[in-house]
């Protein structure tokens, strides 16, 4: 008698999940899908704005600060400075920016070649004014004590596209932020973590171990076949057939009852398990259209072993069915299969 058992069984990582054989649906694993979520769960801090400041650079060299502004050691997330300097046209300069404490020391220290040019652009018959720029820059960074600090600018110099220096005082503005966290890196983190629990899923969740499969002429033959030791747990016996007309002149019905007949028995030959299972073939068109259709069946059975013991699965089903036969049979069997959904399965013994 058929009797819905609901159970799930250890695959893939097999060993680390042996305590669970017994359990009635092994879903705990699926918590982990909730790892690549974790940082929606959790309000974002809000950055902070330290500087937003317009200075003056002039071309001569001569230095600019920023305001003064106070950086916390182990805060979250990282610093972030961004500067716009407005360029005259078709000039080149080169900006040092340095970040200072208290005591005037160099604490950080980068330099930014930036560029403007104008011209005249002709295509097809077409022309225009272009003006490209190359005059920002962005910088993250962490400090590595707490403490009060400056920026600190001077232009290296500035030159016409002759390489001649010009003399001109530039606009610059800056922006620093504090606790900014990339978005970017709140993307991949998700999308790397969501891989990696896929993967682990994967190795929980997945179809077990093949004991014995392939395409098959002789349902019954194949059976003797089937005779081994199988483990504790759950069981899956999937066929998947195909059959054909013989005949030219034919009336048959889309969908056709078969009958599967099938046994299990124990290592000493006894029969653990026995039942008639109805499967059905249903009709299929050809890829070509000059052949004529023919008839297909898929099932999936599942077993509780509840011991491990010496099996044996014993099947039959007709050959033939009025006037189709059996092509082929693709057969696979499987135990340690471990299911994301509750199964019906059926008791052995």
């Amino acid at each position: 008698m058929d009797a819905p058992f609901f159970m799930a069984q250890p695959s893939g990582l097999h060993k680390f999940f042996q305590s669970f054989k017994q359990q009635p649906l092994l879903l705990w694993p699926l918590l982990s899908l909730l790892i690549p979520l974790w940082p929606s769960f959790s309000e974002p801090l809000p950055s902070r704005q330290l500087v937003n400041q317009e200075l003056t650079l002039p071309s001569t060299g001569e230095v600019r600060f920023s305001k003064p502004f106070v950086l916390e050691e182990n805060a979250a997330g990282a610093v972030r400075l961004v500067t716009f300097v407005g360029l005259p046209v078709n000039a080149v300069v080169s900006i040092s920016t340095e970040l200072i404490d208290t005591t005037n020391q160099v604490v950080l220290a980068f330099d930014k070649e930036g560029w403007r040019e104008r011209g005249i652009w002709q295509e097809e018959g077409q022309t225009g004014i272009y003006d490209e720029s190359d005059n920002s820059y962005k910088v993250f960074f962490r400090p590595n004590k707490s403490g009060q600090y400056r920026l600190r600018f001077a232009v290296d110099g500035l030159e016409d596209r002759a390489g001649q220096p010009i003399k001109a005082n530039l606009p610059l503005r800056v922006d620093i932020q504090d606790q900014y966290i990339d978005q970017g890196l709140y993307s991949w983190t998700f999308w790397i973590s969501l891989a990696i629990v896929l993967l682990f899923l994967n190795s929980v969740y997945c179809q077990g171990r093949r004991r014995f499969g392939g395409r098959i002429d002789d349902l019954l033959e194949a059976s003797t076949l089937t005779r081994m030791n199988y483990e504790k747990g759950v069981i899956m016996l999937k066929l998947n057939g195909r059959f054909e007309v013989t005949t030219s002149h034919y009336t048959l019905a889309r969908v056709i009852p078969l009958p599967l007949e099938l046994g299990i028995a124990d290592g000493n030959g006894k029969l653990l398990h026995t039942e008639t299972i109805n499967i059905y073939l249903e009709r299929k068109s050809a890829s070509d259209e000059d052949d004529p259709p023919f008839w297909r069946f898929k099932t999936r059975l599942f077993f509780f072993n509840p011991d491990l013991q010496s099996l044996r699965f014993r099947l039959s089903m007709p050959e033939r069915v009025d006037v189709l036969e059996q092509e082929w049979i693709d057969f696979d069997l499987r135990d340690r299969v471990v299911s994301i959904l509750p199964l019906k399965i059926r008791r052995i013994g």
